[in-house]
């Protein structure tokens, strides 16, 4: 998992998860429990973008549901 920062105008404003080599079910869990938990989000490609402001909240989640070798 790689996560990074877009900057906009100096200041980073959004958290990219690049969950591109996670299997379908698993990016489908993830994304269902940042519904369910009100969390704003969309999908770049295999990138999830969410706002720096709920990245703590997302990195939680991201532990949970990451495919495990």
């Amino acid at each position: 998992l790689v996560a990074a920062y877009r900057w906009a105008t100096g200041q980073a404003s959004e958290v990219l998860y690049d969950v591109g080599l996670w299997p379908p079910g698993s990016r489908a869990l993830l994304c269902g429990a940042l519904a369910t938990s009100g969390i704003p989000f969309r999908m770049e490609g295999s990138e999830l973008v969410v706002d720096k402001a709920h990245e703590a909240g997302v990195d939680t989640m991201v532990d949970r549901f990451e495919p495990r070798s």
